[in-house]
């Protein structure tokens, strides 16, 4: 699943496997700088994005996996 807008200037990314959520405040930032560090932050707290869209504005497309479900589905 992408990451998606949620109520309240957050964005919010969920585990393909698990359904756990992580939630990220934008708070003022312009849409595309949001994004870029919510990607960033997300993946500091050991969330992993397998990328299914390589065109120039997928940042944070993809199937994302939260660190236990990652570590379950690389064995």
């Amino acid at each position: 699943m992408t990451i998606k807008a949620v109520p309240g200037a957050h964005l919010q990314v969920t585990c393909t496997n698990c359904n756990a959520t992580k939630t990220y405040c934008a708070k003022s930032d312009t849409e595309d700088v949001a994004m870029l560090k919510a990607t960033h932050a997300f993946k500091v707290a050991n969330w992993f994005c397998e990328v299914t869209d390589f065109t120039a504005r997928s940042v944070g497309v993809g199937r994302w996996y939260c660190a236990s479900c990652y570590r379950l589905t690389r064995r």
